[in-house]
């Protein structure tokens, strides 16, 4: 009897680590409404970056994919700033953004999936015809770096009418 409690001692312990283990990652680190309010801020700022025609890669990750509504896939921050800094200075010269609807869902405290439905106005075609307005899905995967909430993924996709 004396050598069952000896095992009983230690499954309390590899319990008590297991459920501590368990509460410092998914209870104790749940992001809090404040990580919310951040990541909308950014996705604000994003717009007015765009309105403005000056990107912004501050709030991209240095290593971040950014795919626009055209398919093309630019990697990293310093080509994410000349491709658009391009798309800003033929298509897109004369075209704004807003966000319409923001919906957050973090995956763990540091790990953010943004939906985002835009509408774009002021896109020039090829042929130099302002196109009519658009509505737009995309999807922007967050990550937070020493406290900061960074674009790491950005997906752009037209949303039929």
């Amino acid at each position: 009897m004396s050598q069952s409690r000896p095992s009983v001692h230690v499954l309390a312990i590899i319990a008590v680590v297991l459920f501590s283990i368990f509460l410092s990652r998914h209870i104790l680190a749940q992001p809090s409404g404040e990580d919310e309010e951040a990541i909308k801020r950014i996705i604000s700022a994003m717009d007015e970056a765009f309105n403005a025609h000056e990107p912004d890669v501050s709030l991209f990750a240095r290593d971040a994919d950014f795919v626009n509504v055209n398919g093309t896939w630019l990697k990293g921050a310093s080509n994410i700033e000349s491709g658009r800094r391009s798309a800003f200075g033929t298509r897109l010269k004369n075209a704004r953004t807003k966000s319409l609807d923001v919906r957050v869902r973090f995956v763990r405290s540091d790990v953010a999936i943004v939906h985002v439905t835009s509408e774009t106005a002021g896109i020039t075609a090829s042929d130099g015809r302002e196109l009519p307005p658009q509505r737009e899905l995309n999807i922007r995967v967050f990550v937070k770096e020493e406290g900061r909430w960074l674009v790491t993924a950005f997906q752009n996709t037209p949303l039929r009418p």
